[in-house]
């Protein structure tokens, strides 16, 4: 078993271990399971936490206990136990616990996460630290917001997914599909990048929004400063060079795979991410990016024909309500050179006018 992340509160990595000592004694009470299956439920990074403390006993238990670091034994009793070894990393810094404890050969079969040197004393285990990211997603019409280890808190907008991967050096969210808000906690020694498609926003601690649809990512500033770069691209191809912007608060950005980087508009402060109240606004939409972002909200499928996919003739500068899906199809006619229907099954249809076949 791998340990997928590492970079846990310290009050976490000793609460996990703190019940891997309880469970293992096998006398909790009915009281204490209760509170054990609250804890690990609170919190998706507790469940991650306590299988890590779980990994960490069975590495100790195959090791010779008279090859362990002496740091680790100050203040035992005489012969200490792995118990209570295993409790004094509690205490441990991180970076003193990956190399409080002796290599022994038999360790490798036991844990997959462990390296070793070939001589003593400089033999040594060290943990590899490569954080696997985390996903998180919201369904149909539902609004979610996540706090992460570092206190920053991402709102996911409806039936959007992310991945997260946090390490020492950098905070880095891949943005698969949707919208999201990020309040990005400071932290200078870590910058906060979000990656959707060839957009990459990186900032150390400011309130942003990003959109992503049909193609078209959206970045607007409600504090801050935000540096955004996109390949430059030559007929529709990225190029070897990138373009930079950096965004402000009160303004907002978008970029294309077709066409890069947008220029910089102004955003008024009432208008930043109203999709949080299910109201999304648009500046030269395609008709894709509207029906994309409409199935995030309609119980019933909408289905673009594919010769409308890449259609880009007419865009629409408007607001349409997440709550109210009807009118937006009903306004698509007037916007767009379409006809809407719906087919036996309940799922509306979006075809050409015939005066674009």
């Amino acid at each position: 078993m791998t340990w997928r992340n590492l970079d846990y509160p310290a009050e976490i990595e000793e609460a996990a271990i703190e019940w891997r000592l309880k469970v293992s004694s096998g006398n909790l009470t009915a009281e204490q399971k209760k509170a054990f299956a609250l804890w690990c439920a609170s919190d998706p990074r507790h469940e991650d936490a306590y299988a890590q403390a779980v990994s960490l006993w069975s590495a100790l238990g195959t090791l010779d206990e008279s090859k362990l670091d002496p740091a680790l034994l100050r203040d035992t009793r005489s012969k200490p136990t792995i118990r209570d070894v295993f409790s004094k990393l509690t205490h441990f810094s991180a970076r003193r616990r990956r190399w409080a404890i002796g290599g022994l050969t038999g360790v490798a079969a036991a844990v997959s996460f462990v390296i070793f040197s070939q001589a003593w004393p400089s033999q040594s285990i060290a943990i590899v630290r490569a954080p696997a990211p985390l996903s998180y997603s919201s369904e149909l019409g539902e609004t979610k917001t996540i706090t992460l280890a570092d206190q920053s808190n991402i709102t996911l907008g409806a039936a959007s997914e992310l991945q997260v991967a946090m390490s020492d050096t950098e905070r880095r969210v891949t943005l698969i599909s949707g919208a999201a808000v990020f309040d990005v906690s400071k932290d200078p020694a870590r910058p906060f990048i979000v990656e959707a498609e060839r957009f990459t926003a990186t900032v150390l601690g400011t309130v942003f929004d990003v959109r992503k649809s049909a193609g078209i990512v959206r970045l607007s500033v409600a504090e801050g400063a935000v540096e955004v770069d996109h390949p430059l691209m030559l007929n529709a191809a990225p190029t070897s060079m990138s373009s930079k912007r950096t965004i402000t608060a009160g303004q907002m950005i978008s970029a294309t795979e077709k066409d890069g980087l947008s220029g910089v508009e102004p955003l008024r402060p009432e208008d930043f991410a109203t999709w949080r109240e299910g109201r999304l606004r648009y500046k030269n939409a395609t008709l894709a990016e509207l029906i994309v972002d409409a199935n995030r909200y309609s119980d019933r499928r909408i289905i673009l024909s594919e010769d409308l996919i890449a259609y880009s003739g007419d865009r629409a500068t408007m607001i349409f309500d997440g709550n109210d899906i009807d009118r937006l199809l009903n306004s698509l006619p007037i916007l767009f050179p379409v006809i809407v229907e719906e087919n036996s099954e309940g799922d509306v249809l979006i075809a050409a006018r015939p005066e674009l076949n």
